[in-house]
């Protein structure tokens, strides 16, 4: 009998042991992907083809030797064509302006201004920066004699694309007419103007 409880007794906590002492399966933690930092890439414009805009402006002249400063308000229109090559825009623009430009006296003024410059941008996206240079013939009237004469200009300025059609635009550009119409005056001027384009 004893031997028949010592029996039992065996089997019974035999499974318990092996409960017990059994090896234990360990909890796997998931791993958690980290995602990748979104580097930010400028996507290229599209710059090139034919384009023409409208303009306003606002600066200050200047004739020399007389030392003689004004201010002056202008309206223009231009045309232009640009070329693209990567992120490098090149370009031709004709511009004319009306222009309302005192020249230190009622009687100096500069009436409209037709420019033939060559630009070269940067591509930026949305936007495009450039500087320009090119040659710019005058109509102006000196102590009551109309005359005309050629100088040069230079520019620098951006457009940012408002659609795939229209640009804004700002810039910054000077003027200047050495001994105009042999006058032995230097006119100059410089203003900022506010551009709108269209992209043909």
């Amino acid at each position: 009998m004893k031997r028949i409880a010592l029996l039992a007794l065996i089997l019974v906590g035999a499974p318990v042991a092996s409960m017990a002492g059994g090896p234990v399966t360990p909890t796997i933690e998931p791993q958690v992907i980290q995602p990748s930092p979104v580097v930010q890439v400028t996507q290229p414009g599209d710059w090139a083809g034919f384009y023409s805009g409208v303009r306003l402006g606002y600066g200050t002249s200047n004739a020399k030797p007389l030392g003689q400063n004004g201010k002056m308000h202008i309206g223009g229109v231009d045309l232009g064509y640009r070329y693209q090559t990567g992120s490098i825009v090149l370009g031709g623009e004709l511009s004319y302006d009306r222009d309302n430009i005192n020249v230190g006296a009622a009687n100096r003024t500069i009436n409209n201004t037709t420019a033939l410059k060559l630009m070269v941008g940067k591509d930026m996206g949305r936007t495009l920066v450039y500087g320009d240079v090119g040659i710019a013939r005058a109509n102006a009237t000196l102590a009551g004699v109309k005359g005309t004469d050629t100088g040069y200009t230079l520019g620098i300025g951006a457009d940012y694309a408002l659609t795939q059609q229209w640009t804004l635009g700002g810039e910054v550009s000077t003027n200047r007419y050495k001994n105009f119409n042999n006058s032995g005056s230097t006119l100059k001027d410089t203003a900022f103007t506010v551009k709108l384009g269209y992209r043909f």
